[in-house]
């Protein structure tokens, strides 16, 4: 009895340390997964792997293992701690490679543009002699709001190309990068506000509209990397705020 009280104790200590690191990844990731991002992005997959690892299974590995005082213990609990460091640090890798940077309106939709995916088309633009442009001259939002030049697009078979030479998606064509504007025309091609609804998808578009009274909120389709569907924005701004429930259809 002893013996395990003295194990739950450092699982204990060990499960604290854990929820402060946590604590401070949670942050990291509202940074880059802002807003409905984060549940819409890939963000959340990212925070729950991380959580089974750092906060679960590194404590319950020192009840398991480790006994305070018996010869071994450090050695044993720097073997789970950096266990727990690699698993951690391979997330963080990995969730910074997904982290979107882009939400790219095109003559499709919404499309929101991670830093990985970014990262290759720019490789591949440039190394096709296209000149790229950094997100960093579009308006200082975290992503960027962009609007996708269609016509230069088109005159570029953009589409075709991108399916005939291995060559980036039209969205991920950095070259044809635009200021946004709530004005521009392409968004009133992306609009589906007329399209009918299901009774839940209603309800939750009516409660994000009393939950943002200030905001211009308009239907569009939207692609995360994630999801798929119907999405909500501002119009304004061109901020992303959260997917459309799938449909509940009363039999």
């Amino acid at each position: 009895m002893i013996d395990l009280k003295v194990r739950a104790k450092a699982a204990l200590i060990h499960f604290a340390g854990s929820l402060l690191v946590f604590a401070a990844v949670i942050l990291l990731f509202i940074y880059w997964f802002p807003g409905g991002l984060l549940k819409n992005a890939g963000g959340y997959d990212g925070l729950k792997l991380i959580a089974m690892v750092d906060v679960v299974l590194g404590p319950v590995l020192t009840l398991l293992v480790c006994k305070p005082g018996k010869p071994g213990f450090w050695r044993d609990f720097s073997v789970i701690a950096g266990l727990q460091i690699v698993a951690l640090g391979y997330g963080l890798y990995s969730s910074n490679l997904a982290r979107p940077v882009a939400l790219v309106y095109n003559h499709h939709a919404l499309m929101v543009v991670n830093n990985k995916a970014m990262s290759e088309a720019n490789r591949k633009l440039e190394a096709a002699g296209f000149e790229t442009q950094p997100l960093s001259r579009f308006d200082g939002q975290r992503p960027a709001v962009i609007i996708a030049d269609i016509d230069a697009a088109n005159s570029l078979d953009i589409d075709e190309t991108a399916f005939e030479d291995g060559m980036p998606e039209a969205h991920q064509w950095s070259n044809l990068y635009r200021q946004y504007s709530a004005e521009a025309p392409v968004l009133e091609t992306l609009y589906v506000d007329g399209t009918p609804l299901s009774d839940n998808q209603t309800a939750f578009l009516s409660a994000l509209k009393q939950e943002h009274p200030e905001r211009k909120l308009r239907l569009i389709n939207v692609g995360t990397g994630f999801k798929f569907g119907y999405g909500v924005v501002d119009q304004n701004t061109g901020e992303f705020i959260d997917m459309l429930p799938e449909p509940i259809i009363n039999q």
